[in-house]
């Protein structure tokens, strides 16, 4: 962990300014939109989320782990920006791009619904089942333990 740690401060005299100046000139430029920021908030409330059930669970908190969750929130960036780009120059892309955006933030809610749950807060049925429903509108699949009742939590903890 102390060399990832190490890794990702080194340089940061310049890491940090140039990260703040491009951020800046991603706002100024307008590039990415206000669901952005949900987003990216879903993300992260989603990260705690997990990293509270792990410790919960007496699961590790490993590197290995939150490099996975850097890579995918990578990923996200990635392709909403390649959207982004292609709905600057073909405007019938634009309402995938908010597609897109809808469908990770459904998924992020949906997985912090899961961290809660595992954790031992009740979450109404009905939330639950208005997420699959979106989810499943916007392109997504339910999971074949999403259909089974939730009786496999039920005098586990």
């Amino acid at each position: 962990m102390r060399y990832y740690f190490s890794q990702a401060v080194s340089g940061i005299e310049v890491k940090a300014p140039l990260s703040i100046v491009l951020a800046a000139i991603a706002v100024a430029e307008g590039f990415y939109t206000s669901l952005i920021w949900g987003f990216l908030a879903l993300f992260a409330i989603d990260l705690l989320t997990g990293v509270l059930k792990s410790y919960k669970n007496g699961v590790p908190i490993t590197s290995k782990r939150l490099r996975e969750s850097v890579i995918k929130l990578g990923g996200y960036m990635f392709l909403i920006t390649a959207l982004i780009i292609a709905s600057k120059y073909e405007a019938t892309f634009a309402p995938v791009v908010k597609g897109v955006y809808i469908y990770f933030m459904l998924t992020e809610f949906k997985s912090i619904i899961e961290n809660v749950e595992e954790m031992g807060v009740k979450v109404p049925q009905i939330v639950k089942s208005l997420i699959n429903l979106r989810l499943k509108f916007h392109g997504g699949e339910d999971k074949a333990e999403d259909k089974k009742p939730d009786s496999r939590r039920k005098g586990g903890k």
